[in-house]
């Protein structure tokens, strides 16, 4: 209980930090939705379910990194929100797995419009340039229509404008909020899609210049 209290207050301190002055491009600072928790190697924007089949996708931010190009190591603290279209039924979020010792803030019921402000007691070191944020287990119901999932800024944000997270540093007070951009580069562009295979399925590492929806 006494860490669930740190987070909240961590999450509530992490509104008077003074902002990263801008963000970085190509996949720095990205956070997108993937078929696997390690895109480094090969990441897959799309995916065909199967009806009644449970599976998993990944939230992932990569290549965290400060205005100076210099790596960040560790995060403790992310916010974004997550819509579903055009479809708004035929889809199920069975569980979702965030850090441990953890605490979304957020309203995260509605799958199609999920909210997440979400802070844990214990930093999650960035392995390999990215570290995983959160895990959903879906379920579709209806593979007629395809879903398309985007990622945008939460109805409250730290960082106006921008998805978000925290580099812990020493202390709340040496804390650093970073801003994010969606992995598609822009919150109208979807960052990954169900049932639509038209969309290109490169595999691409996430240092390349070219995304998928791009």
């Amino acid at each position: 209980m006494k860490k669930l209290l740190f987070v909240v207050y961590a999450l509530a301190a992490i509104s008077l930090l003074a902002p990263s002055a801008g963000f970085a491009q190509d996949w720095e600072n990205r956070i997108g939705i993937y078929t696997t928790p390690d895109p480094v190697d090969g990441r897959a924007d799309v995916f065909a379910p199967t009806a009644n089949f449970p599976f998993n996708v990944y939230f992932v931010l990569t290549s965290p990194t400060f205005d100076d190009g210099s790596p960040v190591d560790q995060v403790d603290a992310f916010e974004f929100r997550v819509t579903i279209g055009p479809a708004t039924s035929g889809i199920f979020k069975l569980s979702q797995t965030l850090w441990p010792s953890s605490l979304n803030i957020g309203t995260d019921s509605n799958p199609f419009n999920a909210e997440y402000a979400v802070g844990g007691a214990i930093p999650q070191p960035v392995a390999n340039g990215a570290v995983l944020l959160m895990t959903w287990n879906l379920m579709v119901t209806n593979t007629s229509v395809p879903y398309y999932f985007y990622l945008n800024p939460t109805s409250a944000p730290a960082f106006p404008g921008f998805l978000a997270f925290n580099y812990p540093a020493i202390g709340i007070n040496n804390s650093v909020l970073v801003p994010c951009t969606p992995s598609s580069g822009d919150g109208v562009t979807p960052v990954f899609a169900l049932g639509d295979l038209t969309i290109p399925t490169e595999y691409d590492t996430f240092g390349g210049v070219k995304a998928l929806f791009r």
